[in-house]
């Protein structure tokens, strides 16, 4: 991905903001090879913004195949921000589809699996479960003790889920690893 520049992201903004549902589709396919952080988070505005489902399928799916690590921080600021819109449980999802690091994130995913609904639950739990053999002992520390400090809080349709997550905090891996080597490699090798 390369920086896109200024002048290429205000034509870039006023498509998004006022074109036909076409010339957006098309802008957010232009994506794929002008993407920056800046134009990440114009195509974020527009998912908050727009009530067109094939806007928002669009740009979950550009979400879903980004492998620049440099997006997360602007991803999980748009979440933490969102966390309780329509669209957050399938941007979640797309989260752990790209197999980006938010190992650095726990917490926010952490929270938003006490507050959301078990569609979210789920989709928090599968990022936290992927990028744990990432995360530090004091990252994880920190995500446990999140959760079990507000257990009072997890309803009780996603109490059973509450507890796998804390085993898999606890255990530091993801049962994963074992099927999939190749997808988690050993950090200490």
């Amino acid at each position: 991905m390369t920086d896109t520049p200024k002048q290429n992201l205000t034509s870039i903004e006023k498509i998004l903001a006022g074109g036909t549902e076409a010339q957006i589709l098309e802008t957010i396919e232009k994506f794929k090879n002008q993407g920056s952080a800046a134009f990440l988070q114009l195509l974020l505005n527009v998912l908050s913004q727009t009530p067109l489902e094939a806007i928002q399928k669009a740009i979950i799916q550009i979400i879903s195949n980004l492998h620049t690590q440099e997006f997360t921080p602007v991803i999980v600021d748009f979440i933490r921000n969102h966390g309780q819109a329509v669209f957050t449980s399938d941007l979640i999802s797309a989260c752990w589809q790209s197999r980006l690091d938010f190992s650095h994130s726990l917490p926010v995913f952490a929270e938003l699996f006490i507050r959301g609904n078990f569609q979210m639950a789920i989709e928090c739990f599968t990022v936290i479960e992927e990028a744990i053999w990432q995360a530090s002992s004091a990252e994880i520390t920190t995500c446990r003790k999140l959760l079990v400090n507000q257990i009072h809080e997890v309803t009780d349709d996603k109490q059973a889920l509450f507890n796998q997550l804390i085993q898999v905090l606890e255990s530091g891996r993801t049962p994963n690893s074992d099927a999939f080597p190749e997808l988690y490699p050993d950090p200490a090798n």
